[in-house]
C-alpha cells in the first residue's frame, strides 16, 4: 500500500509538471515508466498476481534502464562536443555497468539468488570506489587551480565513499567491539566539514549572499560537534 500510494504521488506529480514545463516531454517517459509500473506491480501484488506484478516488475527495470543510458548519452555527447575525450573512459564504465545490469535484469533467467546478492556487492564496490577515485582527482585539480569550489566537491565525494565503505564495515560486524560508534562519529565529522565549507565558500563569494543564510551551515557543523561528543560516549 506504501508503494501504491507512493508511485501515484509520483505520477500525479510528473503529470503535471510534464503539463507545466516547456521542457521536451520525453525526458519524462523513464520516470512515468517508473511510477505507473510500480503502481499497477503493487496493485497486482495486492490482489496475488504475481505473473503480472512480475511483468511489471521488468517494465520498472526498462524505465530504469533508459534513464541510466539516457544519462550516459547525454554524458558522452557532452563530452565529445567539449573534447573532453579522458571524460569518456569514466562514462565507459557506467555503459559497462550498465549493459551487465540489463543482461541481469531483463535477459538472464538463470540467475540464483546468491549470485545476485554477489553481483550486486561487486557493483556497488566498483561505484563506490568510482566515487571515491573521482574524489581525489577532483580534490588535486582544485589544488592544482586553487579553486576552492572543486576541492570542496572532491571532498564531498570522498567523504559519501568513505560513509559506504565504513557503512559496510559496520554491517559485517567489523565495528563490534569498540566502545564508540565508528559510523556516527564519522558522520558527526562529514557534517563539521560540510558545514564549515559551505559557510567559508558563502563568506567569500562574489555573489552577495544574504549573510543570515550562513546561519544554515553554522547549525549544520554545530549538529555534527553535537553528534561527534554523543558518539564518543562510551555504549551502553
Amino acid at each position: 500500500m506504501k508503494n501504491l500510494v507512493t508511485s501515484l504521488a509520483v505520477t500525479a506529480m510528473l503529470i503535471s509538471i510534464m503539463m507545466k514545463t516547456p521542457s521536451p516531454k520525453v525526458i519524462f517517459v523513464p520516470f512515468l515508466l517508473c511510477s505507473v509500473s510500480m503502481a499497477v506491480q503493487s496493485v497486482a501484488l495486492l490482489i496475488g498476481k504475481k505473473r503480472i506484478a512480475n511483468f511489471f516488475h521488468k517494465i520498472y527495470a526498462v524505465g530504469f534502464f533508459l534513464f541510466w543510458f539516457g544519462c550516459v548519452s547525454l554524458g558522452t555527447f557532452i563530452c565529445i562536443r567539449d573534447k573532453n575525450y579522458g571524460m569518456l573512459l569514466f562514462l565507459a564504465i557506467f555503459l559497462v555497468v550498465g549493459i551487465i545490469l540489463v543482461r541481469r535484469k531483463l535477459l538472464d533467467k538463470r540467475g540464483s539468488e546468491h549470485s545476485a546478492i554477489a553481483f550486486r556487492i561487486i557493483i556497488s564496490s566498483l561505484l563506490v570506489g568510482i566515487v571515491l577515485l573521482a574524489g581525489v582527482a577532483l580534490v588535486i585539480l582544485g589544488i592544482k587551480r586553487q579553486e576552492g569550489g572543486i576541492i570542496f566537491m572532491g571532498t564531498f565525494f570522498m567523504l559519501g565513499a568513505i560513509a559506504f565503505i565504513l557503512g559496510a564495515m559496520t554491517i559485517k560486524g567489523c565495528f563490534d567491539k569498540c566502545k564508540i560508534d565508528v559510523l556516527g562519529l564519522y558522520f558527526g565529522i562529514v557534517f563539521v566539514i560540510i558545514g564549515i565549507g559551505f559557510f567559508v565558500m558563502g563568506y567569500h563569494s562574489q555573489n552577495n549572499i544574504p549573510r543570515a543564510v550562513l546561519v544554515i551551515p553554522v547549525l549544520m557543523a554545530s549538529a555534527g560537534v553535537l553528534q561527534m561528543v554523543k558518539c564518543l560516549k562510551n555504549r551502553k
